[in-house]
C-alpha cells in the first residue's frame, strides 16, 4: 500500500467494515469521526473482501474523475460519452456523490493530501521507463 494511503487512513481514522453481498462482491462502510460512506464493490475472483487501502485508492481514483472535469458536458467530451445515452447523467451523478462523500468522511485537509500524494504517484509512474 502506498504511503500517501496510510497516512490518509490515519489521519481520517477511517475504518472500513465489509460485508458479503454475493459472489465476490460486497457491501463497504468507510467510517470516521466525521461520517460514512457505504458503497457495493465487486472484486476480481477468489480475491476477497477489499482491504481499506484498496477501498480507498479505488475511490481516490474515481474522485479525481469527477474533479478533472468542471461540469457534465465537460466530463462527457473527456471520457467520450453521449449525454443521450441511457445511464450516462446517472454514471456523472455518482461520481460526483461519491467524490463528496469521500471528502466529507475523510475530511478536507486528509482528502486534499491523498489527492495531491495520488497525482505525485502517478506522475512518477507515467515518467519511469517502460
Amino acid at each position: 500500500m502506498s504511503d500517501f494511503i496510510l497516512d490518509a487512513i490515519n489521519e481520517a481514522e477511517l475504518t472500513l467494515d465489509c460485508v458479503e453481498a454475493g459472489e465476490d462482491v460486497y457491501v463497504c462502510t468507510l467510517a470516521s469521526p466525521r461520517g460514512r460512506m457505504k458503497r457495493r464493490m465487486t472484486m476480481k475472483a477468489g480475491h476477497g473482501e477489499p482491504s481499506i487501502g484498496e477501498f480507498l485508492f479505488y475511490f481516490a481514483v474515481i474522485a479525481q474523475l469527477a474533479d478533472e472535469a468542471e461540469d457534465i458536458t465537460d466530463w462527457a467530451e473527456i471520457h467520450g460519452k453521449d449525454l443521450s445515452a441511457p445511464n450516462v447523467v446517472n454514471e456523472f451523478t455518482q461520481l460526483v456523490a461519491d467524490q463528496r462523500d469521500l471528502e466529507i468522511v475523510m475530511g478536507t485537509h486528509a482528502y486534499d493530501g491523498m489527492m495531491a500524494g495520488l497525482a505525485v504517484s502517478q506522475a512518477i509512474g507515467n515518467a519511469m521507463p517502460r
